[in-house]
């Protein structure tokens, strides 16, 4: 090997001339400055609060590695994130980013909740997707692969019942040409309605509400609509997440656009006013 560029230590040994030094150079030395070892220590911090990803034994042996010494004020928390400590489908993170990252086709049992038991599926992972503090898989089924169906479905994590268990090699990968930035352009949450289409969507939020939805956009489509003042359009496929969305908003938002989505938000206030005014 050339250490020439390592500025390795050499010295003369009289019969074999110039030679490198290796029992007092380490070729593979980490030297970090201390403001990339701060990044790190807040890396870490990040890391430790996605649920079920149990990192400390790793960090650990990296920061000793890196001889980075954890003090007290280090455990101190400082970046807080709106995660469910006791989130069911925890348990399940490492194996199935394992099994994402070596490419593997899983088994588990299934359980939706307009399900009365659980089913066993095989799936082609690809993500872990977080929405509303629930964590998804977004996978291929065999059975629909078998048919040539190249669709994704989402598994929530916590209606998984069953261990984890690795099948074999995912032999179609790149086919399926997956693209996690495209699959959720279009869409508020994590559900497609079948046969669903992106529209034109158009709300018209009451002042003060606009103010905070200008500064913290409902969605990367989300502009401003040109000569209507509150009013803002966004390039969406209406789902029931948007529903919830919208509703949640109360008297602060109305619905202009499509006439079909303002149809089913009036028929939902209609039918919530029900259980109020009898």
């Amino acid at each position: 090997m050339d250490m020439r560029g390592e500025n390795a230590p050499i010295h003369f040994e009289k019969g074999k001339g110039y030679i490198y030094e290796p029992i007092r150079y380490n070729h593979f030395e980490v030297k970090v400055e201390s403001a990339s070892i701060e990044k790190i220590k807040l890396a870490a911090s990040i890391l430790k609060q996605v649920p079920g990803l149990d990192i400390h034994e790793e960090l650990n042996y990296i920061f000793e590695k890196l001889e980075m010494k954890a003090d007290a004020e280090d455990e101190m928390e400082i970046i807080q994130f709106d995660t469910r400590p006791n989130y069911e489908g925890s348990k399940y993170m490492v194996d199935l980013l394992e099994s994402i990252k070596g490419k593997t086709v899983i088994s588990f049992d299934y359980q939706p909740f307009k399900y009365d038991a659980p089913k066993s599926l095989v799936v082609h992972p690809y993500l872990l997707k977080e929405f509303n503090n629930r964590w998804f898989l977004i996978g291929l089924p065999e059975e629909w692969r078998k048919q040539s169906r190249y669709e994704f479905q989402q598994f929530a994590l916590e209606r998984i019942k069953s261990k984890v268990k690795v099948e074999g090699k995912i032999e179609h990968y790149q086919h399926h040409n997956f693209d996690p930035s495209k699959l959720y352009n279009n869409v508020y949450g994590m559900s497609t309605p079948s046969g669903g289409v992106v529209q034109k969507v158009v709300l018209q939020f009451s002042p003060m509400r606009s103010k905070y939805v200008t500064t913290n956009p409902l969605h990367h489509t989300q502009q401003k609509l040109k000569g209507a003042e509150n009013s803002y359009e966004f390039q969406l496929i209406p789902n029931n997440e948007l529903e919830a969305l919208i509703l949640s908003y109360g008297a602060d938002v109305e619905v202009l656009e499509p006439s079909n989505l303002k149809t089913k938000i009036a028929s939902l206030i209609k039918e919530a006013g029900k259980k109020y005014f009898k």
